[in-house]
């Protein structure tokens, strides 16, 4: 079989022989181009079994992951007392998914880049500079924020003004956008530096499924739309929907491109559902069985 047509995902213990106080992902064999991709990340992603490795095996087209400066690493958590010694932003997913791509050529598709959102859960310019240096390594598969590689980063917590990102050289990651319930709500400085616009839906909308939109509701969906035309070429995100398949239909039908979702296995299996082919719950059952 060719390198392309199947490349193994590598733990990140045999990337980098690094000490820690938690067992590496097993090593298992994924296609290059998963069976089908589903408009869907994963939210929080570090706090799944495997990060990184099960959204890719069920065709998620990007995770998000929290990091924190601590000791000299960018450790991977919520706050400072999850985040483990040598659990880190580079162990777990830039070491991995640079992997992938010198293997395939490309992370889930051909000339689709795979969305990696990053949030730093602190504040000041210490942790972004760490940040930024870390990814100066990856550029080969990161990019830069006007030509993204493999990889795109965007920055979805604590950033410099965006008047101080635009005179690194070159900047190497975007910044978002909001949908909140006053508007799309742009951050001050130049927008060719937006890449993402996100919906917060546990904040701005009320819709859970069945009954009658509220005017606020239609009112948000309107602005979905209105970002794809207001910030062309941007990746819409939805994140702390609910679990529901008319809420995830809604979504969808009005511009976003991918929501965000803590549950892999039940969204995997509500947006697979919305397309023809194999029954994606036992595939989806039969994959995490396997881990």
């Amino acid at each position: 079989m060719r390198m392309r047509q199947l490349c193994r995902v590598l733990p990140v213990f045999g990337i980098l022989r690094m000490g820690g106080p938690f067992s590496a992902p097993p090593v298992r064999d994924q296609p290059c181009t998963p069976q089908r991709l589903l408009p869907a990340y994963a939210h929080n992603d570090y706090r799944n079994r495997h990060p990184l490795q099960d959204a890719l095996a069920l065709g998620f087209q990007g995770v998000e992951a929290d990091y924190l400066l601590i000791d000299g690493e960018l450790r991977v958590g919520h706050g400072r007392g999850d985040a483990m010694k040598g659990r880190t932003l580079e162990r777990l997913y830039l070491a991995p998914l640079r992997y992938r791509v010198r293997q395939c050529g490309w992370v889930q598709a051909p000339g689709k880049s795979f969305l990696l959102t990053i949030e730093y859960k602190e504040q000041g310019p210490q942790g972004y500079r760490a940040l930024r240096q870390l990814l100066a390594q990856y550029r080969d598969v990161v990019g830069t924020a006007s030509q993204p590689g493999p990889v795109r980063v965007v920055l979805v917590g604590w950033h410099p003004p965006l008047t101080d990102i635009a005179r690194e050289s070159p900047p190497l990651a975007t910044v978002q956008a909001r949908i909140t319930g006053g508007g799309l709500e742009l951050p001050a400085g130049d927008t060719s530096l937006v890449g993402l616009v996100s919906l917060d839906y546990g904040k701005v909308m009320q819709w859970k499924g069945s009954g009658a939109l509220s005017s606020s509701d239609r009112r948000t969906l309107e602005l979905v739309a209105q970002a794809g035309r207001t910030l062309p070429g941007r990746l819409v995100r939805a994140y702390d929907v609910p679990v529901n398949r008319e809420v995830y239909r809604l979504l969808l039908g009005a511009g976003v491109d991918v929501i965000g979702t803590k549950t892999l296995l039940e969204s995997s299996a509500l947006l697979a559902g919305e397309t023809s082919g194999a029954d994606p719950k036992s595939q989806a059952d039969s994959y995490l069985r396997s881990r």
